[in-house]
């Protein structure tokens, strides 16, 4: 029952949280904008930080509910997302350094 509680207690304040968002995303577009970055590496970070943020609640869920071996699979899950979000990046930069070689 406590845990039901707790993950409808962070659902409820992630969906809180999720108009405050928008007012970051709407920052950072404008900041991007000023400083020349592409909007696709401004959407890749902050589809990581997303990921990242989810896998921690997932991770914490199952720590406070005992299960460390699944806490530690929903973090390792997180890492393999975000990379495979940034892998379309890591290729640009990895072209640009071969170019310059």
């Amino acid at each position: 029952m406590a845990l039901l509680i707790a993950v409808a207690s962070g659902c409820l304040a992630l969906y809180f949280v999720l108009d405050v968002v928008g007012s970051i995303t709407e920052f950072l577009e404008d900041v991007a904008a000023s400083a020349g970055v592409s909007n696709a590496v401004l959407s890749v970070l902050v589809r990581s930080l997303g990921v990242a943020i989810m896998a921690k609640l997932a991770s914490d869920i199952c720590k406070d509910s005992g299960m460390a071996t699944a806490s530690t699979g929903a973090e390792l899950a997180g890492s393999a997302a975000i990379l495979y979000i940034a892998l379309p990046i890591m290729r640009t930069v990895f072209q640009m350094i071969k170019g310059l070689i």
